[in-house]
C-alpha cells in the first residue's frame, strides 16, 4: 500500500512539473493575426541589443524585421 501511494504521488508530481515547465516555455509565445514562420538564423535590432533566433513567427502584413545581415552586428567575444 505504501508503494502504491509513492507511485501515485510521484506520477502526480511528474504531471505537475511537466505543466509548470510547459507554461514557462510557452509564456513568451504570442500568435499574430496572420501568422507566418521563417526558419534560419536571423537577427533583429531592438534598441541597443541584437536579438537572434532560428525560428521567427511574424505577421504577414507587417513583415519580418529580422535579417541575416543584422547578425553581423553581434560582437564576437
Amino acid at each position: 500500500m505504501l508503494l502504491y501511494g509513492y507511485i501515485m504521488i510521484n506520477k502526480n508530481m511528474k504531471t505537475f512539473v511537466t505543466l509548470i515547465l510547459a507554461s514557462i516555455l510557452l509564456v513568451g509565445c504570442a500568435v499574430p493575426k496572420n501568422p507566418k514562420i521563417s526558419w534560419g538564423k536571423k537577427c533583429a535590432v531592438q534598441g541597443q541589443q541584437v536579438v537572434w533566433s532560428y525560428a521567427w513567427m511574424y505577421d504577414k502584413e507587417t513583415g519580418l524585421d529580422a535579417t541575416k545581415e543584422n547578425c553581423n552586428l553581434i560582437e564576437d567575444k
